[in-house]
């Protein structure tokens, strides 16, 4: 039996193939480094319009929850019935008109709570599942609306 020896490859040719390589993976790199670019600035994009809605929902349901305040704060006809609640709280018809009136957060502006508080901040009435005294943060808020005159 006879054996073939591999005859050399030319010089020429193995140059050739290398660098043709060099060039394939300088486009190589330069084709990801494009992709990764557009791929970034794709998700910076819809991060960007993602946070911005999430700012205006935020934005309106912080508006939202103002009106409300505002719409109980300058009630002409609610604001004396809440002061007569805390006085006399066995006058029925008016607490129940009170109840009532902040049930209706409740069922329609799907508040989870509606709470009137004393000035010594204990809970007078509950229109939801409230149990608990009111904590720290929410005193020092109720404290800064009553100096500052707004809801």
């Amino acid at each position: 039996m006879k054996y073939k020896y591999l005859t050399p490859t030319p010089a020429k040719l193995t140059i050739a193939f290398i660098v043709i390589t060099i060039i394939i993976s300088i486009l190589f790199i330069f084709y990801y480094n494009h992709r990764k670019e557009l791929v970034e600035t794709n998700y910076f994009r819809e991060l960007s319009i993602l946070t911005d809605s999430k700012l205006k929902r935020i934005e309106s349901a912080r508006k939202e929850i103002i009106g409300a305040a505002n719409t109980i704060s300058e009630n002409l006809e609610l604001l004396p019935r809440i002061k007569m609640y805390f006085k006399n709280r066995w006058d029925i018809s008016n607490n129940v008109y009170v109840e009532q009136f902040l049930g209706l957060y409740l069922k329609y502006y799907y508040y989870k709570d509606v709470v009137l508080v004393d000035s010594s901040m204990n809970v007078m009435y509950s229109a939801g599942n409230f149990t608990k005294s009111v904590g720290a943060p929410t005193k020092g808020f109720i404290k800064t609306a009553a100096e500052n005159k707004k809801p």
